[in-house]
């Protein structure tokens, strides 16, 4: 009867994640097998199959990519755009192995996942959390179409393309944006077009990222919510039982040991691509910079109109994404407070022992372990381009 049980009321959150796990196969990356079945045992990973041959495909191109970007810093004088390419490339690439090796690991996270959903059935549900996760794939998805179509209708040669002849003007882009390429192969327009399709799947792939980062925050926060708020109700109905309260601190445990599984899923992305954003802004700021420097006038509309949309998409997605990591942790912080405010005449051993087991496992995720993200973070970064702008400002002037 148990298993009965399991295998009807766990798929909560692995059908709450089962979009992004779409979204993510149709950009090549995730590739499992069963993600959208009833239990978790449905979940495989093929080693020989189609979607992840394809996506082992998709991170090889990328690495070829970097190599001759790499060439490009060695034997080109505009190193800070070689280097800044390479990074990009570099990040993202990372970005879709790790993608690979979260596939390998979702089977596990959804099999932990359903034991907490199988023993929090019973509390509140909350039917919007899925449109949050749906609002958020809409909106990071547009503001990332919509940056890269800026910056394209900012390039020169795109802009000629509408005045002069297509085909002319389509080849010298090619031939510019994609030098470190075509100086190791002959040109070829129809490779262009493949590498300009790749290009955008790439971009693609850069946005996702952040999808996926937030779309994991979303359960876990809301079955954080849901613990501080049966915590509030227990004390303000004053409830004494202790088998009551061991109940609700084996849950936050499981809680808690589920967060350290999602950190394994989440740590190396959320590094590469909060790194990446930073370098963006960085080097956003620093053309800008030397745009003042050298007439501000010359700039074109386009230019001035992608650089504030693009700067401001970076430091939005930038936010959000620590609010949502940083929201497990406030949380947490939030049912601190309620347990210690426990009455007296309420106060019991599991309570205490309750204290104690936050204060020890406190689940709050990071990245890497090498710095926890609480919404201090953002102060913190807001720090670290002011200084590396002072930095890369002196650096270009010498």
């Amino acid at each position: 009867m148990p298993e009965k049980i399991l295998e009807s009321d766990v798929c909560f959150t692995q059908h709450l994640l089962s979009s992004v796990v779409t979204l993510g196969q149709w950009l090549f990356l995730l590739p499992v097998y069963g993600y959208g079945g009833q239990h978790y045992t449905s979940i495989q990973v093929k080693w020989w199959s189609l979607k992840m041959i394809v996506s082992i495909l998709f991170a090889i191109y990328n690495g070829l990519i970097c190599i001759a970007y790499t060439y490009k810093v060695i034997y080109n004088e505009k190193k800070i755009l070689a280097l800044f390419a390479l990074i990009y490339h570099l990040s993202v690439g990372l970005t879709i192995v790790c993608f690979i090796d979260v596939a390998t690991k979702w089977r596990n996270l959804m099999k932990e996942w359903s034991i907490i959903d199988f023993k929090m059935s019973h509390f509140e549900k909350n039917l919007k959390i899925k449109r949050r996760i749906t609002m958020v794939i809409v909106v990071f998805m547009a503001l990332g179409i919509g940056e890269h179509i800026f910056f394209m209708l900012s390039v020169s040669y795109i802009q000629k393309m509408f005045t002069d002849n297509f085909w002319t003007q389509l080849d010298a882009y090619f031939i510019n944006f994609y030098s470190a390429i075509f100086k190791i192969i002959p040109y070829n327009r129809f490779i262009g077009i493949l590498i300009q399709i790749m290009n955008w799947q790439l971009t693609l792939v850069w946005n996702y990222a952040d999808i996926y980062l937030i779309a994991m925050c979303i359960p876990l926060n809301f079955r954080m919510k849901q613990i501080e708020h049966k915590l509030s109700l227990m004390i303000k109905y004053k409830i004494q039982d202790p088998l009551h309260w061991k109940q609700l601190r084996e849950t936050f445990i499981l809680i808690s040991n589920i967060c350290v599984r999602i950190e394994k899923c989440t740590g190396h992305i959320l590094v590469l691509t909060m790194g990446l954003k930073l370098m963006v802004i960085l080097f956003q700021i620093l053309g800008a910079i030397n745009g003042v420097n050298e007439n501000l006038n010359d700039r074109k509309l386009e230019d001035r109109l992608y650089f504030i949309f693009s700067v401001g998409v970076m430091i939005f997605k930038q936010v959000v994404l620590t609010i949502y990591f940083s929201s497990v942790d406030l949380t947490c912080q939030n049912i601190v407070g309620y347990l210690f405010n426990v009455p007296s005449h309420i106060y019991n051993i599991e309570v205490e022992r309750f204290i104690v087991c936050i204060k020890q496992s406190s689940p709050v995720l990071s990245g890497l372990k090498l710095y926890t993200v609480r919404r201090s973070l953002i102060l913190k970064m807001a720090s670290v381009v002011v200084v590396y702008e002072l930095v890369l400002v002196t650096f270009t002037k010498n």
